[in-house]
C-alpha cells in the first residue's frame, strides 16, 4: 500500500506543477488513476515516453543524442533518476522493448480518448507528436542543416500519428 501511495504522491506532485501531459491525463477521474496505479504501478507517466522509445529505435539503434532528448523529455515530466520510471526508461534505451510496448501503448491512447474530450487528445497527440519528431531529427542533421528525420522514423512517426487518427 505504500508503494500505492508514493505513486499516487508523485503523481499528483507530477500534475501540480504543471506538466503539459500530464495535465491532460490528470482528467482521469481519481478512482480511476488510483485503480490504474493499483493494477499497473507507476505506468500512467511511462505510457507518454513510450512514442519516443519507439522513434529512438526505429531504425534499429538508440544513438547517444536520441537517448539524451528521450531522458530530456522524461525529465520535462518530472521523470528524474530515483523515479521509479527511470529505471524502466533506461532498460528500454538499452534494450529494444518488444512490440507488445506499442500494443499496449496503442491500446492506452484507445483508452483516453474514450476518456478525454477530442480538444484534450487533439493536445496531447500534438505534444506527444512534437516530443517523437524532436527525437527523430536529433540525428541525422549535418551541421543543423536538414530535417536528420531517417525513412524509418518518419515510418514510425506515421504509425504513432495514426494511432490517435483512429481515436476519432
Amino acid at each position: 500500500m505504500s508503494s500505492i501511495r508514493s505513486c499516487l504522491d508523485q503523481q499528483i506532485s507530477l500534475i501540480s506543477r504543471g506538466a503539459p501531459v500530464l495535465n491532460l491525463i490528470s482528467a482521469f477521474s481519481a478512482a480511476h488513476m488510483l485503480t490504474r496505479s493499483i493494477t499497473h504501478g507507476c505506468r500512467v507517466w511511462e505510457d507518454a515516453l513510450v512514442p519516443l522509445v519507439q522513434v529512438a529505435w526505429a531504425d534499429g539503434r538508440v544513438d547517444e543524442r536520441e537517448q539524451e532528448a528521450v531522458l530530456q523529455a522524461a525529465a520535462e515530466q518530472g521523470i528524474d533518476p530515483g523515479h521509479p520510471a527511470y529505471e524502466l526508461l533506461q532498460n528500454w534505451l538499452n534494450e529494444a522493448p518488444g512490440p507488445e510496448l506499442f500494443d499496449k501503448w496503442q491500446i492506452y491512447v484507445q483508452g483516453l480518448a474514450q476518456t478525454l474530450d477530442a480538444e484534450a487528445i487533439r493536445q496531447l497527440r500534438a505534444d506527444i507528436m512534437e516530443r517523437a519528431r524532436e527525437v527523430a531529427e536529433c540525428t541525422g542533421k549535418l551541421l543543423g542543416i536538414g530535417s536528420g528525420v531517417s525513412a524509418a522514423e518518419l515510418r514510425e512517426l506515421k504509425r504513432l500519428d495514426l494511432v490517435f487518427r483512429l481515436t476519432h
